[in-house]
C-alpha cells in the first residue's frame, strides 16, 4: 500500500476514493500556493514579506491546510479544470488574507500566514497587505474570464459577502444583555461561520456552468456554522475576556438563574467547569455543532462528494482534535454509545 494511503488511514480517513481525491487535491493545492507566493511577491519582493507557513511533513501539510484542500477536492470532484482550481484556491487565499488583515486591525493582533515585515506599523501594515490581496483576487477573476458582465457579477458577489461577515462580526461586541442561543446563530454564525467559509464557492458558482456547485455551497455553509460552535466553546474564556458575545455563554445564562455578570465572572473559577450547569451546557452545545456540521456532510454527500456519515464523523474527530477538543470528542462517542 502507498505510503500516503497509510498515512491517511491512521490519521482516520477510509475510503479508496476520498483518499484518492485528498491526495490528488494536496498536490494542485501545493502548486496553488506557489503561484499564490509568486504573486505576492510580484508586489514585495521574498525579502520584504514572511510565509509563516514552514515547509512540513506530508500529513502535517494536510493537518495545517485542511479546510482549503477539502474545499479544493470539492473542485476537483466537480471535474472542474485544474488551472480554475488554482484560481479559486488563489482567490480564496486572498479573500481570508483580507478578512485575517481586519481581524488583526480591529483585535491588534498578528495572525495569518503573510506578514509585511518592513513596515513596523501594525495597522499600516495591515492595511497595505490587504490591498495587495485584493489587486490578486481581482487579477484571478481576470485571469478566470473576459466576460465583463460575469465580471461585475463577481465583485458584487465577493464585496456583498465579505460586507454581511463584517456585519456578523460588527454585532459580536457584549454589552449588558446577550441573544438567545438560536439568535446567536442566526445574527452572528450565519455570517462570521457560515458565510465566511461559503466565501470559496461565490465566484465558481458564478463562473461555472456547474448545479452541483451550488448545492456543495449549501453544505459548507452549514459546517461553517459548525465551526463557528466550536470556535465560541474553544474560546469561552477569551471572548468573555474581551467582550464578545459567545455562542456557549449565551447558553448557560439563558439556561440557568444566573445573571450574565455572574456567568462572566464565573467564567475564570477553575471549580465553574466542573458545575453541573457548565458542564450541561457543553455536552449540549458539543451535540449541536456535532450535528450541524454533519447535516453539512450529508448535504455534500448528495452533491456527489464521496463522502458519508461515517466518513464525516472521522473529519470532525480531526477537527475537534486540532481545536485540542479530543476529550469533548470522547465525551460525545460515549455518551453516543450509552443512548
Amino acid at each position: 500500500m502507498d505510503n500516503k494511503f497509510k498515512q491517511l488511514i491512521n490519521l482516520g480517513i477510509n475510503g479508496n476514493k476520498i483518499i484518492r481525491l485528498l491526495i490528488s487535491t494536496i498536490k494542485t493545492h501545493e502548486s496553488m500556493e506557489t503561484e499564490y507566493l509568486n504573486r505576492i511577491e510580484s508586489y514585495v519582493s521574498n525579502n520584504k514579506f514572511i510565509n509563516s507557513k514552514k515547509k512540513s511533513s506530508y500529513i502535517n501539510y494536510l493537518e495545517k491546510n485542511f479546510f482549503s484542500i477539502l474545499l479544493l477536492s470539492i473542485f476537483k470532484n466537480h471535474k472542474i479544470p485544474k488551472e480554475s482550481i488554482v484560481e479559486y484556491g488563489i482567490i480564496l487565499h486572498s479573500l481570508r488574507g483580507m478578512v485575517t488583515c481586519t481581524d488583526n486591525i480591529i483585535d491588534n493582533e498578528s495572525k495569518g500566514a503573510i506578514f509585511l515585515n518592513e513596515i513596523s506599523n501594525h495597522v499600516l501594515a495591515n492595511n497595505m497587505l490587504s490591498i495587495i490581496e485584493q489587486n490578486i483576487l481581482n487579477d484571478s477573476i481576470n485571469r478566470l474570464t473576459e466576460d465583463s458582465s460575469k465580471k461585475s457579477l463577481m465583485l458584487q458577489g465577493y464585496t456583498k459577502a465579505l460586507y454581511s461577515v463584517a456585519i456578523g462580526e460588527s454585532i459580536r461586541e457584549l454589552k449588558d444583555d446577550i441573544e438567545a442561543p438560536e439568535e446567536i446563530i442566526e445574527n452572528i454564525h450565519k455570517k462570521i461561520g457560515g458565510e465566511l467559509l461559503e466565501l470559496a464557492f461565490i465566484i465558481p458558482t458564478i463562473n461555472e456552468n456547474n448545479p452541483k456547485l451550488e448545492i456543495s455551497k449549501n453544505g459548507i455553509y452549514q459546517i461553517g456554522i459548525a465551526l463557528q460552535m466550536i470556535d465560541d466553546i474553544c474560546d469561552f474564556q477569551e471572548d468573555i475576556e474581551a467582550k464578545k458575545k459567545n455562542y456557549l455563554l449565551s447558553k448557560i445564562f439563558h439556561n440557568s438563574s444566573l445573571s450574565l455578570k455572574e456567568v462572566m465572572e464565573l467564567a475564570f473559577d477553575e471549580n465553574f467547569y466542573n458545575s453541573t450547569i457548565y458542564l450541561n451546557n457543553y455536552s449540549e452545545a458539543i451535540e449541536e455543532a456535532i450535528d450541524t456540521a454533519l447535516y453539512g456532510f450529508k448535504i455534500l454527500e448528495d452533491s456527489g462528494y464521496p463522502v458519508n456519515r461515517d466518513q464525516g464523523k472521522i473529519i470532525l474527530e480531526f477537527m475537534f482534535k486540532i481545536r485540542g477538543l479530543a476529550k469533548a470528542w470522547e465525551n460525545y462517542k460515549n455518551q453516543r454509545r450509552v443512548g
